[in-house]
């Protein structure tokens, strides 16, 4: 997964958490790729815990309230966002 390196929006421990793909806003986008793509206002390999089935962290910004929230991505989605992302760095 090096090819992808760590762009925009820092993580930071006091962002939300959003497991389940939501905002703690109330806000959620479930199963919609290329609606999520477009919300990635940055990525890291960095932060969080370490573990084989994770490709990274992407930073969200909510369209609802504009607050910052991120979750784990698997191993393959940094090249799927990264084609429908127009933030992510080409």
């Amino acid at each position: 997964m090096s090819e992808f390196k760590s762009w925009g929006v820092t993580y930071s421990s006091d962002m939300y958490h959003g497991m389940d793909h939501s905002c703690h806003c109330g806000a959620e986008f479930p199963f919609q790729t290329q609606l999520r793509a477009n919300l990635i206002v940055g990525f890291t390999q960095t932060a969080g815990p370490q573990r084989s089935d994770r490709g990274g962290i992407a930073i969200f910004e909510c369209p609802k309230c504009f607050e910052y929230f991120w979750f784990h991505l698997g191993v393959s989605s940094p090249k799927v966002y990264k084609m429908f992302a127009p933030k992510w760095p080409k």
